[in-house]
């Protein structure tokens, strides 16, 4: 029994992490639970306190300013240098080298999507983004308004993969025209202060698949659009400011969608959608708001104020 309690505990060790993407970090890697949705920075040197195993994936390291101050990120995201006899022999993940074999940080080797939406207005709210998310600290001084729902991202996945497909190229940096931010900022609004976010995606998922910056993003926004347009975007809008009983919105769904799309709902947090094919589906927003139009299934996951739909 001792044995395998010890299995599940993290290593104690020394040293520094330096970070070489901008990636998350977690308190808990294992529920992907990452209060303040704190990044790392590029280049930023972090005290290491363990690892997650000998054969280490996942680096616990001190993140100034975070609370909880010690986190989780994974080790492909950056150079670990260890101190001392408890120096780990070996290392899993590199970030062209997941689950040892590369083939899930290959371009174009997906098999679904996960299409990722923020209501802007109550993530601001949640979270203290006060200096770090130019267009949360807008939204809170009245300067900005913000009432569609929003774009968090466009993640190709592949079910072998896990959560693990990304980071498929390094040297494909994004590059948007000035006409494709425009018309993106208003459904992802940190656009129209900055490109950090948008770098950030791109790096991790838009790389995964086959189509130009440009062509990515605006066909992640024009999915935005359709979810928003749909009865489920419209229910949530006509609710804002209001109190929703899960059970409520779960009916919502049962009636829209029919009795098996929903999965598990334990709360309104976050909203997942099983669909077709992202580029072949005839209309996102008929599924949404019918019980026709191809398979739905409808359940929650751990963040906050994201509508997530995964499109497969």
């Amino acid at each position: 029994m001792l044995t395998s309690l010890l299995s599940h505990a993290s290593i104690p060790t020394h040293g520094d992490f330096t970070a070489k993407q901008t990636c998350d970090a977690f308190q808990s890697f294992r529920k992907q639970s990452n209060p303040q949705n704190v990044q790392l920075s590029v280049g930023q040197r972090y005290e290491i306190t363990a690892i997650n195993k000998e054969a280490f994936d996942w680096v616990q390291i001190k993140v100034p300013g975070s609370s909880p101050l010690t986190r989780w990120v994974k080790s492909s995201c950056g150079e670990s240098n260890f101190l001392g006899q408890n120096k780990p022999t070996t290392k899993l993940s590199t970030p062209n080298n997941n689950k040892g074999n590369g083939s899930c940080s290959t371009a174009g080797n997906f098999d679904s999507y996960v299409l990722a939406l923020t209501w802007q207005p109550g993530f601001c709210e949640h979270f203290s983004y006060k200096g770090k998310k130019p267009e949360c600290d807008a939204i809170n001084s009245g300067k900005l308004a913000s009432t569609n729902l929003t774009l968090h991202g466009l993640w190709p996945n592949k079910k072998s993969c896990g959560t693990n497909y990304g980071y498929c190229d390094d040297s494909n940096k994004l590059d948007l025209s000035r006409s494709t931010i425009n018309k993106i900022a208003p459904w992802m609004p940190n656009f129209y202060y900055q490109t950090k976010f948008g770098e950030y995606e791109w790096r991790k998922h838009g790389t995964c698949q086959t189509q130009s910056a440009d062509q990515y993003f605006m066909t992640a926004v024009d999915l935005v659009k359709q979810v928003d347009a749909s009865e489920i975007g419209q229910y949530i809008k006509k609710n804002i400011g209001r109190n929703i009983k899960a059970d409520q919105f779960k009916q919502l769904l049962v009636d829209k969608m029919g009795k098996e799309a929903v999965n598990r709902i334990k709360d309104l947090s976050v909203i997942r959608v099983i669909y077709c094919h992202i580029f072949y589906c005839s209309s996102i927003g008929t599924g949404l708001g019918s019980k026709s139009g191809g398979r739905s299934v409808i359940s929650t996951s751990y963040r906050p104020n994201l509508l997530i739909c995964s499109l497969i």
